[in-house]
This record gives structure tokens, sequence and C-alpha cells, in this order.
């Protein structure tokens, strides 16, 4: 692995020093990462808060993002220095920011505002918004200088509509590419970053990872049953006059039915509605994941020959599971790389780590929640 630091106008200062590193890359989410620098070599003096750090394999590129923070560890002796970096992905530069209707140019109390709303086929839509609320037609509050988001042809399978006040730009933007069938991604160049969408590409004959041929060592193979088979969303409106939606996704597998309610006082569009509808009945829906240690196999290597967000194919000792690559966790050092691997409809990081990953799952949740009551 190549640890390549950039300033904080993105020009290239060089390769870290380092030992050993992880990194969590999640599909169309914050990915974050962590390297262990020699504190005795003086190169990594070169890292200054805020810089960004950008991480490939054999040239590919793995990750690329935003300093967080430093932590530096010293012997008793004083002889070895360890330097801790760690950082995350630039879709923070999503995760940090809120969807305002019309960015205000000024400071104080806020004039009165209705919602941030697009309408058409889901890539045109989520460039539009994150160019107007972080890129390059953004206010100067919140653009971000180096941001581009460049046109592209890249259009997704569905036409979105949107209406957003207030809520979490990189919900949105998630929301939106798995509705379109997208993946989001940043990549740099020179001394800009750019923020920049593709289709996912069914690989699930040229990819097949296998005990016999080595891609796949220990695993775990979770199925789940349907969190949700009936959605009813309320728009806005109370009583007999509140417009409401309700879908249904009846799983005939596991013989069970959960009816969730979904508060979306912010709009009265029947699109929407809908909209939001199939989103729950698809993060709800029954789920085979599998989490597995992964190999490379000769001409198939990750970051290279596929990507987050690409179908592929896990077989299992027979049983077999061609989904979504969602998570690729990757630790190293001198000696070697180690990668573990998420396949499913859906992330869930309960099955990466057990320790923090239902916790992590709640917090998210209650978020959600809270932005919703906040942004009625």
């Amino acid at each position: 692995m190549q640890v390549e630091i950039r300033d904080h106008s993105l020009a290239p200062r060089g390769v870290l020093p380092s030992l050993s590193g992880k990194a969590v890359l999640r599909n169309n989410s914050v990915s974050t990462w962590s390297v262990e620098a020699n504190g005795n070599d003086p190169r990594w003096r070169r890292a200054r808060p805020g810089w960004h750090v950008r991480i490939t394999d054999h040239g590919a590129p793995l990750v690329a993002g935003i300093i967080t923070e430093f932590t530096e560890t010293a012997s008793p002796d004083n002889h070895t220095r360890t330097i801790s970096i760690a950082g995350v992905s630039y879709h923070a530069l999503l995760a940090n920011a809120l969807v305002i209707p019309n960015p205000p140019t000024v400071k104080g109390q806020l004039p009165a505002q209705d919602m941030w709303k697009g309408q058409g086929a889901a890539g045109d839509v989520i460039r539009r918004l994150v160019r107007e609320q972080i890129g390059p037609s953004a206010p100067a509050d919140y653009k971000v200088p180096y941001l581009r988001v460049p046109d592209s042809t890249v259009k997704g399978k569905d036409v979105v509509q949107v209406g957003e006040r207030f809520t979490n730009l990189l919900d949105v933007v998630k929301a939106q590419a798995e509705t379109g069938g997208l993946v989001t991604f940043f990549d740099t160049a020179n001394t800009k970053v750019f923020f920049r969408m593709r289709e996912p590409r069914d690989l699930t004959r040229a990819v097949r990872l296998t005990r016999a041929n080595g891609g796949i060592g220990g695993y775990t193979l979770s199925q789940q049953a349907p969190e949700v088979t009936e959605v009813i969303v309320g728009g806005v409106g109370t009583g007999a006059t509140r417009k409401l939606w309700r879908a249904t996704r009846p799983d005939p597998h596991w013989g069970i039915h959960v009816t969730q309610f979904v508060d979306r006082q912010s709009t009265t569009d029947s699109n929407e509605l809908k909209q939001a509808a199939d989103k729950e009945l698809e993060d709800g829906q029954a789920k085979s994941l599998v989490t597995f240690d992964a190999h490379p196999i000769p001409h198939r290597r990750f970051g290279a020959d596929y990507q987050l967000g690409d179908r592929i194919t896990a077989d299992l000792d027979g049983q077999t599971i061609a989904d979504t690559l969602q998570i690729a966790e990757i630790t190293w050092d001198a000696k070697k790389t180690d990668m573990r691997f998420q396949i499913g409809p859906t992330a869930d990081e309960t099955q990466l780590n057990q320790a923090t990953g239902r916790l992590n799952a709640r917090v998210r949740e209650l978020s959600r929640q809270l932005r919703e009551t906040a942004t009625r």
C-alpha cells in the first residue's frame, strides 16, 4: 500500500512512511482509514491537520480523504515513536452538510423557506443537489473550494423526485443513488476533488470467489427475516386531511408481516411518498448476507478489476450468494494484506464488528428520527 500526503491545496507532499494500516470502505457512505507511521522517520512531519491522504494498492486507488486525527506514542526510553494518522473519505463532505432549501448568503436569522426540490434522472438530480449545497454553485459559506461536480452521461435507471429541508446531505444523496441504481465516489486529479457517479457492474460471472479457488477463507452467512413488509407513509396534514401512501411487499418464505409507519411531514407529493415507501421496503426486505475473508485470485484484484457497488459471486461450499459488494475491510503491514468483504442487498456492519456494529446502527437510526422530527 502507498499512502500519499497532500496539503490543504491538494498539492502532493510525498509518501508517508507507513508501517501498517486499516481501511473500511463503504458503498455510497463514509469510508474510514488509519495508518501507523514510523515516528523516527522525519517524513511523517510533512502531514498536518486537515491535509489530505490518498491510499493506493499496486496503483489502484482505494480511498482518499481528509486527515482528522493524529496520535503520537513514544516508548519509555524515547527511542521508538509511532504516529497514528486517521481520517475519513471525501463522502464526509456530504455527511457534514445539510440540505438547505435556499442556502443563505447572510448570517443571523434565516428567512422562511420551503424545501429544496428536484425531479428527473437520478444522476442529474444528485449532481445539481451537490453543486448547489457544497459544490461550485453553493454560497461561499458552504462551498468546498476544491470540489468539482462535472457533467456526465451517467443518469441512473429511475426518475426521482426530491423534496428535502435540513436533512443530512449524505443521507439524501445515498437514498437517491440507491433508488437510481448508482454508485457515488470521489477521485482526485491535480489539485481538485471530483464527485462522480457510475453504474454498478454485474460481474457475477467474471468475479466468482469460492473456497475451491482460494478466494474465500472463513465466512459467516447470515439469513435475516424481513424487517418491513408493509409501509404507510404520512405526508403533510392532520387527521382525515393527512395525505397517506401505502405499499406492501409480502414475503412468502418467512411468513412474517411487519408494518412500518414513515413520517414525511415535509411533503405532499405522491411521488415522494411512494419513493419513501419503496425505499423502506427495499431496506427492510429479507436478506442473505455473507461476510468473509477474501483473497486475491488470478486476474481478479479488488480496486482494479472490481469495486464497491459491483455485483460479484461468493460460492460457500455449494451455497451461492450473488449480490452487491457493500463493505471491504482492508488491513496491511510490511508482510501481508488481509481483506474482509461483505456481500448483500444492504450493508450490515454488525456482521463485521459485533461489539460496536449494533450500537452504531442504533445511533444512526436515532439520529435519523431526530432529524425528521426537527425538520417538520
